[in-house]
């Protein structure tokens, strides 16, 4: 629990002892992380009731029945207790440039001992370009790594507007949960997810668009490419979520209003709705220019930082 994110309507879950698990918010059963990350972002709630193991009574946590904001601090404040074990690493970054590989545990960082992947994250953020050094056990082996995590912008959601943190391009090592639905729940479960991720992908474009998420963060076939084999090798289930999501991802998109794109059609439809008559020719092929410019500059940006990334930039 980081109480420093915890917004003006949160700040009774400060006295929750870290670390708790979360079993319902608002009555519904919270089986994994995914769970409780839709029901503290579904903005058609302003009240959340939060029941933890053990505890007689629920916390009650009042937010704005709206996107983003205080719920994605409260979100970012309630962190989770994995282990500080690397699952995927990303291709170039300080961690793989430093031969770190997945099922690694972190021990110590710069002699201070990490337990959970958020002492991790913390020491991280807080060396951007200075040496971080690990001790790691692989196997039944202990070794020590130096690496210089980048320096990238983030959003401060303490102060507000922007910081610097340290990067080193690692994910944990999450070990899945095996749930067997009926023919009928499944439909439903994935509906949900589908629903969820699909507001995942547009909160990132509005991310990107108020600057809230760097514009690094894309990437192009290359990356794609990198990450889709990477999840391979750690199995089937992983490469499966991997393109659900990224089918997810690419119908999403395709509904932007971006000529071009099925959303910018949409838009010329609702535009001729509005005014009665068609769009001329010389003006949709004008809108229809600036939409290919539009996505050519963000294809050669993607390509560009797949390219920075393979040289470890």
């Amino acid at each position: 629990m980081d109480s420093a994110l915890l917004p003006a309507g949160a700040t009774a879950l400060a006295e929750v002892a870290y670390p708790q698990r979360v079993v319902r918010i608002n009555g519904d059963t919270i089986g994994s992380w995914n769970d409780l990350q839709s029901a503290v972002l579904d903005p058609t709630t302003s009240g959340l009731s939060l029941e933890f193991a053990g505890s007689p009574s629920p916390v009650l946590v009042s937010v704005p029945g709206t996107p983003g904001g205080d719920r994605v601090r409260l979100f970012r404040a309630l962190k989770p207790a994995w282990a500080p074990r690397l699952g995927y690493l990303a291709p170039g970054r300080p961690a793989a440039a430093a031969g770190l590989t997945t099922g690694d545990l972190v021990l110590a960082a710069n002699g201070d001992s990490v337990r959970y992947w958020d002492d991790l994250v913390r020491v991280v953020e807080a060396h951007a370009g200075d040496t971080v050094t690990l001790v790691v056990q692989r196997a039944d082996s202990l070794f020590t790594v130096r690496l210089v995590p980048t320096a990238e912008s983030d959003t401060d959601l303490v102060a507000g507007g922007r910081r610097v943190v340290g990067k080193v391009g690692v994910g944990p090592h999450i070990v899945p949960r095996h749930v067997r639905y009926s023919l009928s729940g499944a439909v439903r479960e994935a509906t949900r997810r589908a629903w969820a991720d699909a507001g995942l992908v547009l909160f990132a474009v509005k991310g990107l668009v108020t600057g809230n998420v760097s514009p690094r963060e894309l990437g192009g076939p290359i990356f794609i490419g990198q990450l889709s084999g990477q999840l391979a090798q750690v199995g089937l289930e992983p490469f499966l979520a991997f393109i659900a999501l990224f089918s997810i991802n690419l119908a999403v998109l395709n509904l932007l209003p971006i000529p071009v794109l099925d959303g910018g059609r949409l838009l010329f439809l609702l535009a001729e709705g509005v005014r009665g008559r068609p769009l001329s020719r010389a003006l949709r092929i004008r809108l229809s220019q600036v939409g290919v410019a539009l996505l050519l500059a963000i294809m050669l940006l993607a390509l560009t930082n797949d390219v920075l990334r393979l040289f470890g930039g």
